[in-house]
């Protein structure tokens, strides 16, 4: 037989530790990871050879017995195929199309960003990280839209966040969705979704056909919600547009920040979101940075807890098939078994309005600048210092109350942990505090 890769199977994103294959049919799109011997045996695999003539070339290239060779080889093409990456040909059969490649085994390259296209908002979130809102102006330039655009696209990635302040208030926000759609990424919008128009709405039918889902922010009923992000009856026109853009069939998560709501009022609202047809409500902790830590906003153990308990009562009570409820903690944009930690800096960032690279949504390591350097040339001088940098976890901070604060997240473990003598996670992390001086160093 002569295996080939499946044609929908259009890249392969080379990492240090595996390679990605990802393919896209319609509006789906996926990957899967192999590690080095995988990828170099699905290089052979070109249509044109035999496994007999695959496993003679690997065969020499290992320098093992053939028989070793063809069992490990069998066995790696038998799994291939029934997860459906390879086709058997009876005849040689060369594929229709060649196969993109991109990264390196030298530095990660990432299969998620997050671009803050705007400071401008118009809520005033008592819990915001980067304190944006109408007073504060700064927008991604057309410049490093442009640079930005054509860098992200040579990384291929597989998921693009439009973020901000709010992302429809950037004035060219319909160009950018329609570049960064051109990407074949997913593209995921952020939205306060008090902005809406008549206007905005036909626009969006226009994409009901393309890889677009939507992130809005609801964190309570009308009185606590408005209270909370700042403006009078931002509650009414958020729900408006959720239930505008779900009857045009866009998924919808809602993301709600557990602060000190009653458990009756987010189930309340757990079942308005669910009765206008969002797929899933995502109940998270707010971060002690930025307006939070100016109102004085803590996230203590106790509320873990509460938070915790909220997420599985919810879940139990509201689940179904076409509705779920998570725990932001609990959900990660890229899983992988080949990850050492939660894939801060190397499996994602986020671009800043004015350009500033960071390694992570909530991160405010600053580890470059796009207006200064190339997105490879960033990760190639930190991504593998990330990579060596493990989470907090439950036996090294053991001893500390604020273990479950932190468990498995980086930035939280730096929120606590530094300047904290006391802090057994931070004080072992040598790699985290030669990286935060040489970043401090570099800019500042």
């Amino acid at each position: 037989m002569y295996p080939s890769l499946n044609e929908f199977f259009y890249l392969e994103k080379k990492q240090p530790l595996y390679s990605s294959f990802i393919g896209t049919q319609g509006k789906n799109s996926g990957s899967i990871k192999v590690n080095a011997s995988g990828s170099e045996i699905l290089a052979l695999c070109d249509g044109r050879r035999n496994s007999s003539e695959i496993i003679d070339l690997l065969t020499q290239h290992y320098g093992e017995t053939r028989e070793v060779v063809a069992e490990f080889v069998n066995t790696f093409l038998s799994e291939a195929e029934q997860q459906k990456m390879l086709i058997l040909h009876a005849t040689p059969t060369a594929r229709e199309k060649s196969l993109l490649s991109c990264g390196g085994t030298d530095y990660w390259t990432p299969d998620a960003f997050s671009i803050e296209l705007t400071e401008l908002c118009p809520l005033k979130c008592k819990h915001c990280y980067i304190g944006a809102g109408l007073s504060k102006g700064v927008s991604l330039s057309d410049e490093l839209i442009d640079k930005l655009i054509a860098e992200v696209a040579l990384m291929h990635p597989e998921i693009i966040q439009l973020t901000g302040g709010e992302p429809f208030l950037h004035p060219n926000f319909w160009e950018i969705l329609d570049r960064t759609l051109a990407l074949n990424a997913v593209v995921h919008i952020f939205t306060s979704g008090v902005v809406s128009s008549p206007e905005a709405l036909d626009r969006l039918s226009q994409y009901t056909d393309k890889n677009v889902s939507f992130q809005i922010s609801i964190d309570g009923l009308q009185e606590y919600h408005d209270m909370f992000r700042g403006v009078p009856g931002s509650f009414d026109r958020t729900v408006k547009f959720t239930k505008d853009i779900t009857k045009l069939g866009f998924p919808v998560t809602i993301a709600t920040c557990l602060n000190d709501q009653p458990y009756d009022e987010i189930k309340k609202l757990c079942q308005i979101v669910k009765g206008i047809g969002v797929r899933s409500l995502r109940v998270g902790s707010i971060s002690e940075q930025g307006r939070a830590e100016e109102n004085q906003i803590d996230y203590t153990k106790d509320k873990y807890y509460r938070l915790k308990h909220f997420q599985k009562k919810l879940s139990d009570e509201e689940d179904t098939a076409a509705f779920k409820v998570q725990f932001l903690e609990d959900v990660h944009i890229i899983q992988s078994e080949y990850s050492h930690n939660c894939g801060l800096g190397t499996t994602m960032l986020k671009i800043s309005p004015t350009g500033e690279v960071n390694p992570c949504l909530m991160c405010d390591i600053k580890i470059g600048d796009i207006s200064e350097e190339t997105l490879v040339d960033i990760q190639k001088k930190w991504s593998r210092v990330w990579e060596r940098i493990q989470p907090p976890d439950a036996e090294t901070c053991a001893s500390c109350e604020k273990e479950k604060l932190c468990h498995d997240c980086v930035v939280e473990g730096m929120i606590y942990g530094e300047g904290n003598s006391q802090c057994h996670w931070w004080n072992k992390e040598e790699d985290l505090q030669e990286l935060h001086q040489k970043c401090k160093g570099c800019y500042g």
